[in-house]
């Protein structure tokens, strides 16, 4: 959104990957009121740019295949490609085919974290964006730019994720200069519910007691929640020991 506050003048399009963060994005621009920028998922752009429906996949993909004309071409002057690493092949199928539709080729911006590709089960391939130089066309030549510090996570947790979970040879390491408390480790079998859930209720007491927390304000990060990963047992582990759980179930 900053960049539509710089480039006041240009015409932009933010394409996000799911509904939520297009809502999230169109609450943003209202609140700062910009009136230079719009922001659609993949599926509804389809809807918006060639005046049928394309909110399910095989809708996506008729709509590719049968060649429509575009009917509203919206004379973009920029168009911002967010969370690029949860791209899949449809999706940049789609993507190639309405720039091929529009009067003149925007400048394009390739946006995202080729770490946090987390919808790979479901095709999300972190090349689109790594390779996007190459794989879509834009006027002019590619300028790389790296975000390194994060306003958000404390200096605490990036250097745990610097030193723990990036490779040892990443270009780029997250900055952060924000005060927190020091992050505790638990080494425990995760396949053995009652003592696992039982270790982690301990230390949710002592969350509770020492900084005043609620159960509401403690979330759980998980690979996922199918029914035969270790996280859902620990779930009902918790939940027999008092603590309320609750399991969403938003693939979002």
């Amino acid at each position: 959104l900053l960049i539509a506050k710089v480039l006041a003048a240009k015409k932009i399009l933010l394409v996000t990957y799911n509904t939520k963060l297009k809502k999230e994005t169109q609450i943003k621009i209202r609140k700062y009121g910009l009136k230079n920028i719009m922001s659609y998922n993949y599926h509804s752009l389809g809807s918006k740019l060639f005046h049928r429906s394309c909110f399910k996949d095989y809708q996506m993909d008729d709509l590719i295949n049968s060649n429509p004309d575009i009917r509203d071409p919206l004379n973009l002057s920029v168009l911002i490609l967010d969370e690029l690493q949860d791209m899949t092949n449809l999706l940049y199928r789609f993507c190639i085919f309405f720039l091929a539709k529009l009067n003149a080729t925007p400048q394009i911006v390739a946006m995202g974290d080729p770490f946090q590709t987390v919808y790979k089960h479901k095709g999300a391939d972190e090349r689109f964006l790594l390779l996007a130089d190459r794989l879509f066309n834009a006027d002019g030549p590619w300028e790389k730019c790296t975000l390194q510090k994060s306003f958000r996570v404390t200096k605490v947790c990036a250097d745990f994720i610097n030193e723990c979970c990036l490779p040892f040879d990443a270009e780029c390491l997250i900055q952060s200069d924000k005060p927190g408390s020091k992050i505790r480790y638990l080494e425990i079998d995760h396949w053995y519910s009652l003592p696992t859930a039982t270790k982690i209720k301990n230390e949710i007491d002592l969350l509770m007691r020492d900084f005043n927390l609620k159960y509401e304000d403690i979330f759980v990060l998980a690979p996922s929640i199918n029914k035969s990963t270790p996280v859902v047992g620990i779930s009902n582990e918790l939940s027999s020991q008092g603590i309320s759980v609750f399991v969403s179930d938003c693939s979002e």
